[in-house]
């Protein structure tokens, strides 16, 4: 159960990363770029906010899209069908728009009909600039300037990129609450403050083990070196006194096993002799 739980917590962890990385690399790069549009190597994400696009080769709100970011040259010479995205403004506030360039050019209106021989299949080519007519899949009409009332053309100096049909379906919306305040704190802050927290945890019941592990492994030394020196002494002891007995000329009795070695002593001798070491060292402390 722990190591599946910490499995889960690595690959979320990340996960988060990876967005959080991907983000800050789209804002650095937004910040340098002339558009001031958030990208990475060259290409944008965009969350679809209305309906104007939703057509059978269009896209829906609430998806997100990936549009190709252009240079002027390009934005020059792009062609009727492509759907690109544009600066607009209302109320003076920039906003962009993602819109298809089409050919129809009957609702130019009157303060326009002094151009409309030049626009050719929504494409008016004037002053070494080209304008693009634009309308939305799913809009009535072309767009026109809701502050001035004319064409709002799409040009090199507010085209920011092309639409080439990458499409990621509701992911648009999942991105909106994560730009939220509350999405970013459910999905970002918590998880990681929760992910920190457990790995702090494991940290701490990790050192707490590794200090248990040396205390029995210290305690586990001293006992054998208790047993060695028992064992040592109680054999010196042996042989001393077997080296009195020989000295000291007594009545022939029967002669006592010489002690065993230490390495051929049965456990439960060996055993015998650390029980009596003990009590004796005990008793000397008592004294």
């Amino acid at each position: 159960m722990k190591k599946a739980l910490s499995v889960i917590g690595d690959i979320l962890t990340a996960i988060i990363l990876i967005f959080a990385i991907t983000i800050t690399v789209m804002v650095i790069t937004s910040v340098r770029s002339e558009d001031r549009v958030p990208n990475l190597f060259g290409y944008a994400i965009m969350n679809v906010e209305t309906d104007s696009m939703v057509s059978e080769n269009g896209f829906n709100v609430g998806d997100l899209i990936v549009v190709r970011m252009l240079d002027e040259e390009e934005a020059n010479n792009l062609k009727v069908g492509d759907v690109i995205t544009f600066k607009r403004y209302l109320n003076k506030q920039e906003y962009l728009e993602t819109h298809r360039i089409v050919a129809n050019t009957a609702q130019v209106n009157s303060e326009y009909a002094i151009h409309e021989n030049e626009i050719k299949d929504g494409i008016w080519y004037h002053g070494g600039e080209t304008y693009y007519i634009t309308k939305g899949d799913n809009t009535p009409s072309i767009d026109f300037s809701p502050e001035t009332g004319g064409i709002e053309y799409a040009h090199a100096g507010n085209i920011v990129g092309i639409w080439e049909g990458t499409t990621i379906p509701v992911l648009g919306k999942i991105m909106k609450f994560l730009q939220s305040q509350m999405g970013f704190m459910i999905c970002i802050v918590v998880p990681v403050a929760l992910f920190f927290i457990y790995e702090l945890y494991v940290f701490i019941v990790t050192i707490s083990r590794k200090k248990k592990e040396e205390a029995l492994a210290e305690i586990s030394s001293k006992e054998e070196e208790l047993k060695a020196k028992a064992v040592a002494e109680f054999l010196a002891q042996q042989q001393a006194e077997d080296t009195k007995k020989a000295e000291t000329p007594a009545e022939p009795e029967k002669p006592e096993a010489p002690a065993a070695p230490a390495n051929e002593m049965s456990e439960e001798e060996k055993q015998r002799i650390i029980n009596e070491y003990l009590a004796k060292q005990a008793q000397e402390k008592k004294d």
